[in-house]
């Protein structure tokens, strides 16, 4: 039965977290602009600014689904540990001696995917 390492699902879940952070820092960035230019003492600066900065803003939301858009791998990965060891995540994890990353335990149980409290570091 072919599977993936412990140390190969950790860097493929470490990516997805990553993606996930990334993701949700954009999110934020792009809305601390917008809120930084409603702020300006300059009318002019903030009508130049404000409406492409905001599209800006809702181009960012809108496309960032970050759970959303990371679903198919999030699932895809633990489907593959599941199905392939016939065995938990949970057990799995402990045998490979390894911790997922928070992000990543958190976008797993939103899918179904629960992986315990000692195996997330």
């Amino acid at each position: 039965m072919a599977v993936i390492s412990a140390a190969q699902y950790i860097a493929l879940s470490d990516y997805l977290a990553s993606a996930k952070s990334t993701l949700l820092s954009a999110k934020e960035d792009a809305y601390t602009a917008v809120y930084e230019i409603a702020l300006y003492d300059d009318i002019t600066s903030s009508i130049d600014l404000l409406s492409p900065f905001f599209s800006s803003y809702e181009s960012v939301t809108s496309s960032t689904q970050y759970t959303n858009s990371l679903n198919a791998a999030v699932s895809a990965l633990n489907n593959h540990i599941i199905r392939r060891t016939r065995n938990s995540l949970d057990v799995f994890l402990e045998a490979g001696s390894v911790q997922v990353d928070s992000v990543f335990a958190e976008m797993s149980q939103a899918l179904g995917f629960t992986i315990s409290s000692a195996n997330i570091a």
